[in-house]
């Protein structure tokens, strides 16, 4: 948990936050967290991705984006 910020040069910062209450857990069985929330910040704009209940899944503002290990 905790938060993490970037910005290329000349471009906007983005913050990318877990919070305690949905922090990433990753299983020995899978390479994505298998639970857990990542909340995306740019100037105004906010993103969620949430991760789980199943290896692989994945939705980014509610879309499911399924993610296969290689």
């Amino acid at each position: 948990m905790g938060s993490y910020s970037f910005q290329q040069v000349g471009g906007t910062m983005v913050t990318a936050t877990v919070a305690a209450g949905t922090p990433l857990i990753w299983t020995t069985a899978c390479c994505y967290p298998a639970s857990g929330t990542i909340t995306l910040a740019a100037g105004d704009t906010t993103a969620s991705a949430v991760f789980g209940p199943n290896c692989g899944d994945l939705k980014f503002n509610g879309t499911s984006f399924p993610l296969t290990c290689q």
